[in-house]
């Protein structure tokens, strides 16, 4: 059997399969959103991020990207990043919970003092990367006549080595 009878049955074989395992990229439900917040924690300041939840249903998972810019007492920046999982679920047409986990880095100007969750005192040491993880719960507004969302988060961030120490978020965002 030559090459061009091969590739032909091939051909014909994945034509008979395609209808049964296609879809389509428009039925699947999804939603996007990229937002800009004010953040309290370590230091106060914004974050960027953008959030992607998808599968049909009211429970929804997903990925989220964060980048935080913070000032801890007008001598020191924090610069870090986010990268983590989410769960959606839908309470009522326009609300929605949402359970936060992942891992987190940063990087700080000067050594940061804090007193951790415990009311320890912990050091972060300058131009160190530091990893970390976290987890919480956000609740999602969605103002349908605009596509913005409205979201306060609360987060208990753990850096590595050290104590926890909790963040407040305060987002507003823009679906797409």
């Amino acid at each position: 059997m030559n090459i061009g009878l091969r590739l032909l049955a091939v051909a014909l074989f994945l034509s008979l399969l395609s209808p049964c395992f296609a879809f389509r990229l428009d039925k699947i439900d999804a939603v996007s959103d990229f937002h800009i917040g004010l953040t309290t924690g370590i230091g106060t300041g914004l974050n960027f991020g953008v959030s992607a939840r998808f599968l049909p249903g009211n429970l929804k998972p997903g990925l989220e990207v964060e980048q935080l810019i913070t000032d801890v007492d007008y001598s020191a920046m924090i610069h870090g990043l986010k990268l983590g999982l989410l769960l959606n679920l839908k309470i009522d047409e326009n609300i929605y919970i949402n359970g936060h986990y992942g891992n987190s880095q940063f990087r700080s100007s000067k050594n940061i003092i804090y007193k951790d969750l415990a009311g320890n005192s912990q050091t972060i040491v300058a131009d160190q990367l530091t990893m970390g993880s976290y987890c919480g719960i956000s609740l999602d507004y969605l103002m349908p006549d605009w596509g913005v969302l409205i979201t306060p988060k609360y987060l208990i961030n753990s850096i590595s080595g050290q104590g926890p120490v909790s963040q407040f978020d305060f987002n507003i965002g823009k679906t797409f």
